[in-house]
This record gives structure tokens, sequence and C-alpha cells, in this order.
């Protein structure tokens, strides 16, 4: 049956995935999601339903549209992907909880903003503070849920400490954020860090808590460094994306359930 939820919800994936990358690029744009455009992403020409997939444009039209023969994006096929195995893997990491449903639908919702953010930053480098409030509620929300349900949560005085020691998480990695990119400006002189990156990070540490939060930092630097030296050996000035670093970092560590404890003890060996 595993198999069988993998597959179903891979499919899903794909299938939110073009929607999450559509919803994306109308966002960066700071259009209405009202505006998304659900035909070809270059001549908005309606396609057929074996046409809707990225991935099937990709495989059986060399990639490109039936109408206006415009190449589409390979990072559509990408993000299209990506959400399919998240959905599965959100599935897999979780199957064993005795909060099975919550955590999942938990893992979903919150890679389902982060996908949307990753497109929306990589192609206008803007993250939509609609979808920040949006990952933000479903957090808090889905946290008391989850709490409720495995009963660590056993009154409403126990759900008001949560709510508050999770915005205390939040506005203490908004402040490092904050002081971190006003000393990144000072020594390049430029902007080091956008703001929107600051306030993402105030939001994932609503659920990873502001010292993974950390660690969700050092290991998106990480992965942004080689593309960084690229771009400085190839003199492009172009400013890198940081948020899809950054998402990317949260998934590793949810995916894996990396904890500040695991880590203390890996070091101390």
């Amino acid at each position: 049956m595993i198999v069988v939820y993998i597959s179903i919800l891979f499919i899903l994936g794909l299938l939110c995935g073009n929607l999450y990358t559509k919803i994306g690029i109308t966002l960066g744009k700071k259009e209405s999601i009202s505006q998304v455009n659900f035909g070809c992403d270059f001549c908005h020409h309606g396609l057929r339903f074996s046409e809707k997939l990225y991935i099937f444009r990709y495989l059986f039209n060399k990639g490109r549209c039936s109408y206006c023969n415009e190449k589409i994006y390979t990072s559509s096929v990408f993000f299209e992907l990506l959400t399919g195995f998240l959905f599965s893997l959100s599935y897999y990491v979780n199957r064993n909880s005795e909060t099975i449903i919550l955590s999942t639908l938990l893992y979903i919702l919150v890679f389902s903003i982060l996908v949307i953010i990753m497109v929306s930053d990589y192609h206008h480098m803007i993250i939509p503070d609609t979808m920040l409030i949006v990952l933000a509620f479903i957090i808090i929300v889905f946290k008391l849920l989850i709490g409720f349900y495995s009963e660590e949560i056993t009154s409403i005085m126990d759900a008001g400490y949560m709510i508050i020691f999770m915005l205390l998480e939040g506005l203490i990695m908004f402040i490092i954020m904050f002081i971190l990119q006003k000393i990144g400006n000072l020594i390049f002189k430029s902007n080091s860090l956008g703001f929107g990156d600051v306030k993402l990070m105030g939001v994932l540490a609503l659920i990873l808590g502001y010292k993974m939060a950390l660690v969700c930092l050092f290991i998106s630097c990480f992965m942004a460094l080689p593309i960084a030296i690229y771009n400085l050996q190839k003199k492009d000035k172009k400013l890198l994306p940081f948020g899809p670093y950054l998402a990317f970092g949260t998934i590793l560590i949810l995916l894996l359930n990396i904890n500040i404890d695991i880590i203390i003890d890996f070091i101390k060996r």
C-alpha cells in the first residue's frame, strides 16, 4: 500500500507543481492569483490535457509549445518534478508517525508554499508576503493540531504557550537575519541579502526553531557558494536569488528529521 500512496501523491504533486509554477511566476510579477495563466507561458494559448504538464511537453514535444514553438523553461519541469517527489516523501518520512495524516498534510502544505516561493524568487527575485503569511498560518495551526492529537497540548493555556514560543523563535531568527543583512550591506556596500529572505527565515523558524533555522542558513550558504563562485568567475553581476536555497535547506532538515541534538552528538564524537 505504501507504493500505491506514494504513486498517487507523486501524480498529485506533478499536477500541483504545474499550478504552483504558474502561481509563482504570476506572484513574482506582482499580479493577483486571479491572473494566473493556465495556457502557454508565452502565447497564452489554451493547452490540451496531454500538454498541461511541463514534463509532457518536455518529453513529447521537444520542450516547446505546440502553438508558438517557444521553448518552455527547464526550471518549470524541475519544479513540477520536485513537487511530485516532495509530496511522495512527505508521506514516506511520516509513515510511522502517530500523527501520520496531520504530519503528512503539514509537510505537503509547507513544501507547496516553499515551491511557490522558490519559483517566484528564481524568476523575479521576489518572495511574496502573501505566501509568507499563509505559510506562517499553516505552521501554527498544524503544530497546534498535532500537539492536541499527540496530547502534548492538554489545555488552551498550553496552546497559548506554544504559540508564544513559536512566535519568539520566529522573532529571534528575524532579528538575527536583520542584523546579518545590515552587516552584509556595510561590508559589501550593496544589498547582500534581500529583506524577503529575512522575513522567510523568520517564518521558517516557526517550524524549525531558531537554532535549526541557523543550521538551515549554514546549509543554504554552503549550497549557494559554488554558484556564487561560478558567477564571480564569469564576472556575472546578476544577483543570486537566495530564497530557493533557504527553502532547500528547510526541506532537507524536515525530510531527514535533523534536530539540534543530533548535530551536537555528531560534533562530540
